[in-house]
């Protein structure tokens, strides 16, 4: 029953300090085999080998920037936000008539996030494509925090959002988490948006003259019932963390150039 208890079936590489803390003494003790050890080692460095990593010319070695940002490669990206974006609530309002929209408020903690966008465990991004950069290219855009960060501690910037809502033809509001509430060794302690999120969103809502989007960005489950039973608030989105191309993507959405 204790043999082989290292290596789990089908797992040849630990991320980690695991198999260096453990590996020796379990093999000293007995309790894993050195030929599970060589064949897990054998699949890695068939790998490495296929690779040309032993070649003194790795495959991939020669693709630099142009290679991996190429006009292809960033439409798949913003082709990935837009299949995850997924569609909570929508009381006839998405998608909205471009024509008709004047002037957009871009408001909330996440209005212009570029980084939160591709979470953890990312590459390096070829560039950002943030909400309030791709909403700007559809009117005059009135943008606000709402909260200095997703912990929004305080009500102190909720105002300036409020107010670019009330004298806009229509409301983004960009709420939700990041890698500062959730991420591996980190518990939340509640299914809440953090802070005085909720206020700023409701209040915003309320004064709001046109029709009110709530775009939520997250990893994690959130309890937005509020929002889903405030008539106020006509449509939901998900987003996730949709990546570099995350702003352009949810303005597809938005203005229905893809249908979630």
């Amino acid at each position: 029953a204790l043999t082989d208890l290292l290596i789990p079936p089908g797992l040849d590489l630990d991320c980690g300090s695991y198999y260096p803390k453990f590996g020796k003494s379990t093999v000293l003790k007995g309790r894993t085999r050195e030929s599970i050890i060589d064949k897990s080692l054998m699949n890695l460095y068939v790998v490495l080998m296929r690779l040309g990593f032993f070649d003194g010319n790795p495959l991939y070695n020669s693709l630099g920037m142009a290679d991996v940002c190429s006009n292809e490669h960033i439409e798949l990206a913003r082709e990935a936000a837009r299949e995850g974006i997924v569609l909570l609530k929508n009381n006839n309002t998405l998608p909205l008539i471009s024509s008709k929209i004047r002037s957009l408020a871009v408001v909330g903690p996440h209005a212009n996030a570029t980084t939160v966008m591709i979470g953890n465990y990312a590459g390096i991004p070829c560039g950002y494509s943030s909400p309030l950069d791709a909403l700007s290219r559809y009117g005059k855009v009135r943008y606000a925090t709402g909260c200095a960060d997703v912990i929004c501690r305080n009500e102190s910037l909720i105002f300036p959002a409020m107010m670019a809502a009330k004298h806009s033809d229509a409301t983004l509001i960009f709420a939700g988490l990041d890698l500062t509430v959730e991420a591996e060794s980190l518990d939340r302690i509640d299914l809440l948006l953090p802070g005085y999120q909720t206020q700023m969103i409701n209040q915003v809502a309320e004064e709001a003259k046109g029709p009110v989007i709530l775009v939520i960005l997250s990893a994690g489950g959130v309890d937005i019932t509020f929002a889903k039973d405030n008539p106020k608030i006509s449509a939901i989105l998900w987003a996730g963390y949709p990546g570099e191309q995350g702003g352009s993507a949810i303005a597809d959405v938005v203005f229905g150039h893809y249908n979630p």
